[in-house]
């Protein structure tokens, strides 16, 4: 079962079957473009030409779908990518990494336990954020190399996260309001926007360099990055990514 894709860092959460959707033309292939799918069995499927063609990166020799629930991607640059398992109450937390534009992929262990991860963001390859059941926040600063436990207090189910950059970020709290942190996730506090009493289940925060409002939009370099979590079974974020181009 796939769960999730990513546009060089643009993950969507697929939910179940295809519900009787038809398959249409193959796109045109792009040289350069990225897609990547996560599911079960830590299967990872790439492509590097805008969808015309697809490689399996990654699957468990186990074929174990507890243990190896991929829940959501994303991509730092053309290169980073990391993938969260939502996994096994009251195992360790881990995650898989790519170092090579998804070619390869290596287990991550964040050093903590009962760590269910539901959601991840990256702002570039060396700031990257995973958050999931209990309130965890783990954070690296190094590309993965070290984790570190961010708490987010209480005892929340954060099921999307979205920085804007390495400092400003916000996490959705079950379907009921969100966290904010301005300290890159080692504090935060909650938010209630009006008018959000209904069920919540979408993210979003656009970085733009015409744009000073920090509740939404965020300058933070002459280059527009996007980042989206969209509504429903879908949760997307985008960052400008100059990807080699013809790499297979």
């Amino acid at each position: 079962m796939l769960v999730a894709f990513t546009l060089v860092g643009c993950s969507v959460d697929l939910g179940g079957p295809s519900g009787g959707l038809v398959p249409g033309p193959t796109p045109p292939a792009r040289a350069g473009a990225y897609v990547w799918i996560c599911g079960a069995s830590d299967l990872i499927v790439g492509s590097v030409d805008g969808g015309a063609t697809w490689q399996e990166r990654s699957r468990r020799p186990d074929a174990d779908i507890i243990a190896g629930d991929l829940w959501a991607i994303v991509f730092g640059d053309a290169d980073h990518g990391w993938a969260v398992r939502r996994g096994v109450a009251h195992e360790q937390a881990s995650l898989l990494a790519s170092t090579d534009g998804g070619r390869t992929w290596t287990e991550q262990s964040v050093g903590i336990s009962n760590g269910r991860l539901l959601a991840v963001a990256a702002t570039d390859v060396r700031q990257v954020w995973a958050v999931g059941y209990g309130g965890t926040v783990v954070a690296t600063t190094d590309g993965g190399a070290t984790w570190q436990a961010r708490n987010a207090g209480g005892d929340h189910q954060l099921r999307r996260v979205s920085f804007s950059d390495a400092e400003h970020g916000w996490a959705l709290i079950g379907h009921e309001a969100l966290l904010t942190t301005g300290e890159g996730g080692r504090t935060w506090s909650v938010v209630r926007p009006a008018g959000t009493q209904d069920y919540l289940t979408g993210l979003a925060t656009v970085d733009s360099p015409a744009t000073g409002n920090q509740t939404a939009v965020r300058p933070t370099s002459a280059s527009t990055r996007h980042a989206w979590r969209a509504a429903g079974h879908v949760r997307c974020v985008m960052s400008p990514v100059n990807s080699p181009v013809g790499e297979q």
